[in-house]
């Protein structure tokens, strides 16, 4: 039977199946829309999460620099204060001898 035709015991059903083709198409359009509208959301929080993970991954490298710069002031101080005490040995030494 063609499409749009009907016999005198379905004529009703080409009809029914029109609507429901019409409302199914609808709702998968509806669905549709709801689902890039989900989509658009979760591209928004992932942008904010890749966001805050590279302010995360920048206040880490700044951390790791202060404390590389921390650890190098450290090692200067350390020096000067062997030096320091080496002077203080030599000093302490030399004023307790005898002058000749």
């Amino acid at each position: 039977m063609l499409p749009g035709s009907f016999c005198g015991k379905c004529h009703h059903s080409n009809d029914v199946t029109a609507l429901v083709l019409k409302e199914t198409k609808e709702s998968g359009e509806h669905w549709q829309k709801e689902v890039v509208e989900e989509e658009q959301k979760l591209e928004v929080v992932a942008e904010r999460l890749r966001e805050a993970v590279e302010v995360q991954q920048l206040e880490v490298m700044e951390g790791q620099q202060r404390e590389a710069v921390a650890e190098q002031a450290l090692k200067r101080v350390v020096v000067v204060l062997v030096v320091l005490e080496e002077e203080v040995r030599v000093m302490t030494k030399t004023s307790w001898e005898p002058m000749v």
